[in-house]
This record gives C-alpha cells, sequence and structure tokens, in this order.
C-alpha cells in the first residue's frame, strides 16, 4: 500500500462497514504497558478452508502471470470474526510493494453489502521471501483498524480489531491479530491460525484457480516504477558500474534486505552489493577448485 495513501479514505461512502466516528489512536510499543484491567488481546485468526486455499492460489497466480516474485494485497471479508472469502481490489504491483487506492477498495463495496459481510482484515503476499510484517505492513495494520468496525466480546468488554496475514509462495503464513481497548490502547499479537470447515461438494480448485488468474488479469498490473531501493543512488559512477555487475538475483536479495529492514542509506547499499560481490567471486572459486 503507498505511503501517500496511509488513510483509505472510505469512511464516508461506506457507513454500513466503516466506522461512523474516529478512534482514539493511542498506539503502544509494549504489551507490558496494557495491565490487568484490560481484557485479553486476542491472538487466533479462524480462516474457513476455502478462504485459505484461496488466499494461496493468489499468491502464487500473480507470481505466475507476471513471471516473476510478485506481491499482492487482498481484503479478508467476514462475519463474527471468521475470514469466509478473500476479495481482490485493482492495484499496482512489483516484486516489493505494492500501490493501491481508496477507490480501489470501494470497488467491492457492493458486492460485500450484498453479502452481509465486513472487510475484518487484510491479506498480502511477500512472493518468494519469508512472511513477516515490515514496518510498512504496520503501519497499514493501523490504517486498516481505524477504517473499519470489526468488534468482539472479551471479558465481557467490547473491543475492536483487526486481521492482518503475509503469506508467501511456501505457503508460510505470519499473521498478526490488532486489539484495540475501549481506552485507545492498541495490542498487537502474533496470530494463531485456525483453519476451519471443509470444502463444498462441487469444489473444484482447478477451477477456482483458472477464475482467480483471470481475474488478477484484469485487475492486477505491474508497476513499472517501483519504489527500488537500489536504483536510488547517488551520481556514483563507481557504485553505479559495480552495482551493473550484480544478477537480477543478488539485486533483489538487496531490495528485500532494505525494504525489510526500512533503511535506504547508501552506506548499507553499497555495503550490501560489495558483500554479494565477495561472497560470488569466492563461490566462483571454489567452483573452479572443484573442477580442478
Amino acid at each position: 500500500m503507498s505511503d501517500n495513501n496511509k488513510k483509505l479514505q472510505i469512511k464516508d461512502t461506506l457507513n454500513d462497514l466503516l466506522e461512523d466516528t474516529p478512534s482514539n489512536n493511542k498506539n503502544t510499543e509494549s504489551n507490558e504497558y496494557l495491565s490487568e484491567k484490560f481484557p485479553r488481546k486476542l491472538k487466533k485468526v479462524i480462516i474457513t478452508r476455502a478462504a485459505y486455499i484461496k488466499m494461496i492460489i493468489i499468491a502464487q497466480e500473480v507470481s505466475e502471470l507476471l513471471n516473476q516474485s510478485m506481491e499482492v494485497y487482498a481484503l479478508c471479508i467476514g462475519d463474527n470474526g471468521v475470514i469466509e472469502d478473500i476479495l481482490i481490489p485493482p492495484q499496482k504491483v512489483s516484486s516489493i510493494s505494492i500501490h493501491i487506492n481508496a477507490s480501489d477498495i470501494l470497488s467491492l463495496a457492493p458486492y460485500i453489502r450484498a453479502n452481509n459481510l465486513n472487510i475484518i482484515g487484510w491479506v498480502h503476499s511477500h512472493g518468494d521471501m519469508s512472511a513477516f510484517f515490515s514496518s510498512t505492513d504496520d503501519s497499514n495494520q493501523i490504517t486498516v483498524l481505524n477504517d473499519t468496525s470489526n468488534y468482539a466480546e472479551v471479558d465481557n468488554v467490547r473491543v475492536k480489531y483487526c486481521f492482518g496475514i503475509t503469506v508467501n509462495l511456501r505457503e508460510e503464513l505470519f499473521g498478526i491479530v490488532t486489539t484495540q481497548f475501549p481506552s485507545g490502547d492498541i495490542a498487537h499479537e502474533e496470530a494463531i491460525f485456525e483453519i476451519n470447515g471443509n470444502l463444498l461438494p462441487d469444489w473444484n480448485e482447478n477451477k477456482i484457480r483458472k477464475n482467480i488468474s483471470e481475474e488478477l488479469k484484469i485487475k492486477i498490473k505491474k508497476n513499472i516504477n517501483p519504489y527500488n531501493f537500489i536504483n536510488k543512488f547517488d551520481d556514483n559512477n563507481k557504485l553505479r558500474k559495480e552495482k551493473d555487475l550484480l544478477s537480477k538475483h543478488d539485486r533483489y536479495i538487496i531490495d528485500a534486505f532494505l525494504k525489510k529492514n526500512n533503511n535506504s542509506n547508501p552506506k548499507t547499499k553499497k555495503l550490501l552489493i560489495r558483500f554479494l560481490k565477495f561472497k560470488n567471486l569466492n563461490k566462483n572459486s571454489e567452483k573452479l577448485n572443484e573442477d580442478d
């Protein structure tokens, strides 16, 4: 999700789905701050088997469609705290970022209303990277929490919640359940996943995969100008030459590392480039010795 679109701004036109009044966004970084006066924090993500499989297929098919590891964003919708379906909004994707506008989210509103469901979270793929939450993902999690209205009764207290899920091509999952208490304090807990229910008798995974692939062709565009850390060098001819010697895979590794650590420091980039060059030279040297 683009940093330029931190607020989804879908509140005014989705009154039946979204929060009517702004919440107190008092956020605490440490769960130790939450004393016994608070109800317990939510930890479990319950998802139907059909929604889980669909989530995996979306992650796989977007990379298949664009012939490289790609991120993709989707909404988790459901009722009573159970994720029942995964919806794909229009978006621009790259190997390390996603750009999505409020209008893209709004395009899904008729379906959500017609099925009496709610937006209860979001999921995104990290392609062939590991499943984790970056600092940008943490920020997006708060945005989704603020712009949706999901409540659960916990210890006789009405708390607000939101699910955030990351998945990769190896079908690894990472999740965060965010609980907002009546005081406004927010707690993030690593999710425990529970996959529920059986597939319907007429479930056809090949047909589902084909339909998702066709939907992605319509809704997904490759971001031809993604925020690519490794290309953001100063006018330094020597560094540019060193960068050009790297393989596409090495460039991807650097992009992924810098994104995960939210670091665009040129010195860090330079060290990473030279480390990978040194590593590759050693690999080639070892291979030559083996051949001898």
